[in-house]
């Protein structure tokens, strides 16, 4: 039968550094051309979009172009059977690009979120913000969705029918939405809320009939990865998988049949920074860990394209920080290959230091000119630079307590931790970072002060942070890089007086619910400002809610004791 290879091993090429920090949808591949080999498009957080490729050993910058604000998704659109344009969403704006970085159209949505998530065929444009879906003709609006709370990811896909496209929306409150128009057919439920969605089939051959089953796969910001089937009826899942060591939050997902054995495997990439290959036994039932491997950064996206060879496959994965990584199957080594691949390492050794050279001689130059400047002012020299930080609090309901995860585009120096409640910190890597904690007195003090200082070289860190349930209060961290002149930045973390409670769908709940102890206020007060006491009091509650909602439930599971708190207010 069919198994998955077990001896996968890649070589790690670093194609590219972009400067900037980069979004989750902004990695596109363009189609093989007369080469049969691709070009990657990737848009960062300062507006430009790069074209490039990779020939003999070296990265070529195809094209550049430049937006106006940051690219936040980046998408192929035409017709069904040809597509052949190129559209990016920054802002509230969608540019049409062509194949060779030029702009033919732009189209001003005028929408009051910024554009997440974007679909074009022929004339009709989907966008998806936070929490809206808008469906363009022809510019007008077309059809119109909110959903009851914030958008992570989505998939447009034709599902139901071959005339009318249908959205996947994977949604903050652990549901799975399939949209179609204005309406919502159905939905899933998942074991936490859904990041990235991917099209899987299950063998190589593909089919794209909407009357038949489709299978898709997820993952989520606890770890789980999970597939589903829809078609124009209903929605069913097929597995979850996780264990304790696949744990870190997934950020990005693709499939592809990168061993060619049949069957397509997954490709996973998280937030902790691993790229994951998943293989079946026998077509899809539970899926296999067949290789892992860490870049050292969270990541954004994830892909596959012929970057070296029309004949085999290659990962390319984005990091948060905009470096561009291509993982390339390597041959088995012979002293033939592997005099030649000496000789290449030693030849690309040889021009990177010719380059960190130039690159150190620029940076003195321009360190002397800011010392000079700094030395005749009498005032402070301003600094406008702002950290891109991707930073992340969230509840671990398995061990009670939240994972605090701040990463930066360049290296980290240390953070400052303060709080006006008693915390307990822990370090999930002792070997990039320390921290120590400050005893404090009483009074008008803070009740938490530490110091995490970063050992290594490192983009990121991860805490474990512990505060009683009951108690309220705000966590302060002060980022600061390692750069000179020093900088600042803080972020702010509100604590709330249930955090220990985490959100759930009725469905998770298992066996009948208990009998509660009831609570109830009534009064003169509306629909928002009883949604505002809940939002105060819970995490993981939506920002906005919906005006045809007449009555909203909400249920919540302590991590520590396991009890279940419903809220519902009309």
């Amino acid at each position: 039968g069919i198994s998955p290879r077990m001896d996968l091993n890649f070589g790690r090429i670093d194609l590219l550094q972009l400067g900037h920090a980069v979004q989750s949808n902004t990695l596109h591949i363009l189609p093989a051309g007369k080469s049969k080999l691709q070009k990657i498009l990737i848009g960062d957080n300062s507006g430009t979009i790069t074209c490039f490729s990779f020939k003999k050993g070296e990265t070529l910058i195809r094209w550049k172009m430049q937006l106006d604000t940051k690219v936040s998704s980046i998408v192929s659109g035409g017709s069904r059977t040809v597509k052949d344009r190129l559209f990016a969403g920054g802002g509230q704006i969608i540019h049409g690009i062509t194949k060779k970085g030029k702009e033919f159209f732009r189209m001003d949505t005028t929408l009051a979120e910024p554009i997440r998530g974007l679909f074009n065929e022929n004339e009709s444009f989907i966008t998806i913000g936070d929490y809206v879906l808008n469906h363009f003709q022809s510019i007008n609006t077309k059809y119109f969705y909110m959903a009851s709370d914030r958008i992570n990811a989505t998939l447009c896909e034709f599902i139901t029918s071959d005339a009318e496209v249908d959205v996947l929306l994977a949604c903050q409150d652990r549901v799975i939405r399939c949209i179609q128009g204005s309406e919502e057919l159905y939905n899933l439920p998942t074991d936490g809320p859904a990041t990235c969605l991917c099209r899987y089939h299950p063998s190589s051959s593909k089919t794209n009939e909407a009357s038949v089953d489709k299978m898709f796969v997820y993952g989520t910001s606890n770890g789980v990865l999970g597939a589903f089937t829809c078609n124009n009826t209903n929605i069913k899942k097929v597995w979850t998988h996780q264990t304790e060591e696949e744990s870190g939050g997934i950020t990005a997902i693709a499939a592809t049949d990168i061993t060619h054995n049949g069957i397509q495997e997954i490709l996973v990439g998280r937030e902790d920074g691993r790229v994951q290959v998943y293989g079946f036994f026998e077509g899809p039932t539970l899926p296999k860990l067949v290789y892992t491997k860490s870049v050292g950064e969270s990541i954004q996206s994830i892909g596959h394209a012929h970057m070296i060879s029309p004949d085999k496959e290659d990962i390319v994965v984005v990091t948060y920080s905009g470096n561009v990584i291509l993982l390339n199957e390597r041959p088995p080594v012979t002293s033939a290959t592997k005099e030649a691949r000496d000789s290449s390492v030693d030849k690309r050794m040889k021009e990177l230091k010719a380059d960190i050279d130039k690159l150190g001689e620029k940076l003195e130059q321009e360190r002397k000119k800011f010392d000079k400047v700094a030395q005749e002012s009498s005032v402070a020299v301003p600094l406008p630079q702002t950290l891109n930080i991707n930073d992340r609090f969230v509840l671990i309901p398995q061990e009670a307590c939240y994972s605090l995860t701040i990463e930066i585009a360049s290296n980290l120096d240390c953070i400052l931790l303060q709080a006006n409640l008693p915390l307990e910190i822990t370090d999930v890597n002792k070997s990039i970072s320390i921290t120590t904690v400050t005893a404090v007195t009483g009074g008008d003090h803070p009740q938490f002060l530490a110091t995490t200082r970063v050992m290594e070289d490192s983009k990121r860190v991860e805490l474990k942070v512990r505060a009683t349930n009951g108690q309220a209060g705000q966590l302060i961290a002060f980022v600061m890089p390692l750069a000179s002149p020093k900088t600042c930045q803080t972020l702010i973390y509100n604590i709330k007086p249930l955090s220990l409670y985490y959100r759930v769908q009725l469905r998770e709940i298992k066996g009948p619910l208990p009998e509660f102890s009831e609570l109830k206020i009534t009064g003169v007060f509306t629909l928002t400002e009883m949604h505002s006491w809940i939002a105060f009091c819970l995490s993981d509650v939506p920002d906005v809610i919906r005006s045809e909602d007449p009555e909203i439930t909400y249920y919540f599971v302590s991590s520590f004791s396991g009890t279940i708190l419903q809220c519902q207010f009309r």
